[in-house]
Protein backbone atom coordinates (compact mmCIF):
# COMPACT_ATOMS: atom_id res chain seq x y z
CA UNK A 1 0.00 0.00 0.00
CA UNK A 2 1.48 3.38 -1.03
CA UNK A 3 1.96 6.12 1.54
CA UNK A 4 -0.31 9.15 1.45
CA UNK A 5 0.83 12.22 -0.56
CA UNK A 6 1.02 14.23 2.69
CA UNK A 7 3.30 11.69 4.38
CA UNK A 8 5.75 11.43 1.50
CA UNK A 9 7.32 14.93 1.80
CA UNK A 10 7.64 14.49 5.58
CA UNK A 11 9.43 11.17 5.18
CA UNK A 12 11.64 12.64 2.49
CA UNK A 13 12.61 15.52 4.76
CA UNK A 14 13.28 13.13 7.65
CA UNK A 15 15.51 11.04 5.41
CA UNK A 16 17.46 14.09 4.24
CA UNK A 17 17.96 15.27 7.84
CA UNK A 18 19.18 11.80 8.85
CA UNK A 19 21.67 11.74 5.99
CA UNK A 20 22.82 15.28 6.82
CA UNK A 21 23.46 14.52 10.49
CA UNK A 22 25.25 11.27 9.69
CA UNK A 23 27.50 13.07 7.23
CA UNK A 24 28.30 16.09 9.38
CA UNK A 25 27.86 14.67 12.91
CA UNK A 26 31.49 15.28 13.91
CA UNK A 27 31.48 18.79 12.48
CA UNK A 28 28.29 19.56 14.39
CA UNK A 29 29.78 18.09 17.58
CA UNK A 30 32.98 20.16 17.25
CA UNK A 31 30.93 23.27 16.56
CA UNK A 32 28.75 22.64 19.61
CA UNK A 33 31.82 22.18 21.83
CA UNK A 34 33.44 25.39 20.56
CA UNK A 35 30.14 27.27 20.99
CA UNK A 36 29.86 25.98 24.56
CA UNK A 37 33.37 27.11 25.50
CA UNK A 38 33.19 30.50 23.78
CA UNK A 39 29.71 31.61 24.79
CA UNK A 40 29.13 29.86 28.13
CA UNK A 41 32.20 28.33 29.78
CA UNK A 42 34.76 31.14 29.34
CA UNK A 43 32.34 34.04 30.12
CA UNK A 44 31.28 32.16 33.25
CA UNK A 45 34.89 31.79 34.42
CA UNK A 46 35.55 35.48 33.75
CA UNK A 47 32.89 36.46 36.29
CA UNK A 48 35.20 35.37 39.13
CA UNK A 49 37.99 37.74 38.05
CA UNK A 50 38.51 41.46 37.69
CA UNK A 51 38.93 42.53 34.06
CA UNK A 52 42.42 43.98 34.57
CA UNK A 53 43.66 40.72 36.12
CA UNK A 54 42.33 38.73 33.16
CA UNK A 55 43.98 41.06 30.64
CA UNK A 56 47.29 40.95 32.51
CA UNK A 57 47.26 37.15 32.82
CA UNK A 58 46.32 36.73 29.16
CA UNK A 59 48.97 39.10 27.81
CA UNK A 60 51.89 38.31 30.14
CA UNK A 61 51.44 34.61 30.86
CA UNK A 62 48.86 32.75 28.77
CA UNK A 63 49.76 33.80 25.22
CA UNK A 64 53.56 33.52 25.73
CA UNK A 65 53.06 30.10 27.37
CA UNK A 66 50.95 28.87 24.45
CA UNK A 67 53.57 30.12 21.99
CA UNK A 68 56.35 28.33 23.86
CA UNK A 69 54.36 25.06 24.17
CA UNK A 70 53.35 24.95 20.51
CA UNK A 71 56.83 26.12 19.51
CA UNK A 72 58.46 23.19 21.32
CA UNK A 73 55.94 20.82 19.75
CA UNK A 74 56.69 22.19 16.30
CA UNK A 75 60.45 21.91 16.88
CA UNK A 76 60.04 18.34 18.14
CA UNK A 77 58.05 17.44 15.04
CA UNK A 78 60.73 19.05 12.86
CA UNK A 79 63.38 16.82 14.42
CA UNK A 80 61.13 13.77 14.02
CA UNK A 81 60.40 14.51 10.35
CA UNK A 82 64.08 15.20 9.65
CA UNK A 83 65.04 11.78 11.03
CA UNK A 84 62.15 9.97 9.37
CA UNK A 85 62.22 11.52 5.89
CA UNK A 86 65.90 12.51 5.77
CA UNK A 87 64.76 15.31 3.48
CA UNK A 88 65.40 18.90 4.52
CA UNK A 89 62.84 20.23 2.02
CA UNK A 90 60.01 17.96 3.19
CA UNK A 91 60.84 18.59 6.85
CA UNK A 92 60.91 22.37 6.46
CA UNK A 93 57.68 22.36 4.43
CA UNK A 94 55.94 20.26 7.10
CA UNK A 95 57.43 22.48 9.83
CA UNK A 96 56.14 25.69 8.24
CA UNK A 97 52.72 24.12 7.73
CA UNK A 98 52.67 23.11 11.40
CA UNK A 99 53.70 26.59 12.55
CA UNK A 100 50.86 28.09 10.49
CA UNK A 101 48.37 25.59 11.96
CA UNK A 102 49.52 26.22 15.53
CA UNK A 103 49.36 29.97 14.95
CA UNK A 104 45.79 29.58 13.70
CA UNK A 105 44.89 27.53 16.81
CA UNK A 106 46.38 30.10 19.20
CA UNK A 107 44.74 33.06 17.46
CA UNK A 108 41.24 31.63 17.11
CA UNK A 109 41.05 29.48 20.25
CA UNK A 110 42.94 31.66 22.74
CA UNK A 111 39.70 32.48 24.58
CA UNK A 112 38.99 28.77 25.02
CA UNK A 113 42.48 28.25 26.46
CA UNK A 114 41.84 31.29 28.67
CA UNK A 115 38.61 29.83 30.03
CA UNK A 116 40.30 26.52 30.83
CA UNK A 117 43.23 28.29 32.52
CA UNK A 118 40.91 30.50 34.61
CA UNK A 119 38.91 27.44 35.67
CA UNK A 120 42.09 25.54 36.62
CA UNK A 121 43.38 28.57 38.54
CA UNK A 122 40.27 28.56 40.78
CA UNK A 123 40.68 24.92 41.80
CA UNK A 124 43.40 25.79 44.31
CA UNK A 125 43.48 28.72 46.72
CA UNK A 126 47.02 29.39 47.97
CA UNK A 127 46.21 32.34 50.23
CA UNK A 128 43.88 35.24 50.88
CA UNK A 129 44.91 38.60 49.46
CA UNK A 130 43.50 41.88 50.79
CA UNK A 131 43.39 44.78 48.35
CA UNK A 132 42.75 48.30 49.64
CA UNK A 133 41.07 51.05 47.63
CA UNK A 134 39.78 54.54 48.31
CA UNK A 135 36.35 55.77 47.31
CA UNK A 136 36.34 58.50 44.72
CA UNK A 137 33.26 60.45 43.68
CA UNK A 138 33.13 62.84 40.77
CA UNK A 139 33.17 66.49 41.81
CA UNK A 140 29.87 68.30 42.33
CA UNK A 141 27.96 65.03 42.50
CA UNK A 142 26.15 63.01 45.12
CA UNK A 143 27.55 59.89 46.77
CA UNK A 144 25.59 57.43 44.65
CA UNK A 145 26.95 54.36 42.90
CA UNK A 146 26.56 56.07 39.52
CA UNK A 147 29.26 58.57 40.57
CA UNK A 148 31.49 56.13 42.46
CA UNK A 149 34.90 54.99 41.20
CA UNK A 150 37.49 53.01 43.20
CA UNK A 151 40.94 54.61 43.45
CA UNK A 152 43.95 52.28 43.67
CA UNK A 153 46.72 53.86 45.83
CA UNK A 154 49.31 51.39 44.48
CA UNK A 155 48.85 52.23 40.80
CA UNK A 156 47.53 55.73 41.58
CA UNK A 157 44.74 55.15 39.10
CA UNK A 158 40.96 55.23 39.04
CA UNK A 159 39.33 51.94 38.05
CA UNK A 160 36.13 51.86 36.01
CA UNK A 161 35.61 48.09 36.11
CA UNK A 162 31.88 47.57 36.85
CA UNK A 163 32.70 44.35 38.73
CA UNK A 164 34.84 46.25 41.21
CA UNK A 165 32.38 49.14 41.46
CA UNK A 166 29.47 46.83 42.26
CA UNK A 167 31.56 44.84 44.74
CA UNK A 168 32.96 47.79 46.71
CA UNK A 169 30.14 50.32 46.73
CA UNK A 170 27.73 50.46 49.62
CA UNK A 171 25.42 53.24 50.83
CA UNK A 172 27.09 55.66 53.23
CA UNK A 173 30.44 55.85 51.46
CA UNK A 174 32.07 59.27 51.44
CA UNK A 175 34.95 60.75 49.49
CA UNK A 176 38.31 59.07 50.26
CA UNK A 177 36.81 56.36 52.44
CA UNK A 178 38.85 53.15 52.58
CA UNK A 179 37.21 50.10 51.00
CA UNK A 180 38.67 46.60 51.12
CA UNK A 181 38.40 43.69 48.70
CA UNK A 182 39.41 40.17 49.74
CA UNK A 183 40.52 37.85 46.94
CA UNK A 184 42.04 34.37 46.66
CA UNK A 185 45.39 33.68 45.03
CA UNK A 186 44.89 30.80 42.63
CA UNK A 187 47.02 28.03 41.15
CA UNK A 188 48.64 30.31 38.54
CA UNK A 189 48.89 33.27 40.88
CA UNK A 190 45.83 35.05 39.47
CA UNK A 191 43.49 36.67 42.00
CA UNK A 192 39.92 35.36 41.97
CA UNK A 193 36.77 35.84 44.00
CA UNK A 194 35.00 33.05 45.88
CA UNK A 195 31.75 34.24 44.28
CA UNK A 196 30.80 35.66 40.91
CA UNK A 197 31.14 39.39 40.45
CA UNK A 198 28.18 41.46 39.27
CA UNK A 199 29.32 43.00 35.96
CA UNK A 200 26.13 44.93 35.26
CA UNK A 201 26.44 48.72 34.94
Amino acid sequence: MNSSPAASPARCMQYKMTVFFKKYKWTILYGAIIFFFLFYFTPRQSKYYLDRDIKQFKAIYLIPTLIWIFGFLAFGLLVFWSIKTKSAKQSITAFLSTIFTFGFIIFFFKDIFLGIALFANRQTSKEKITQTYESYFMSDSDYSKNNFLPYDPLTKGIISDPKLINELYHPGLKQNDTVILTMNKGLFGVMFSSHQFDDKY
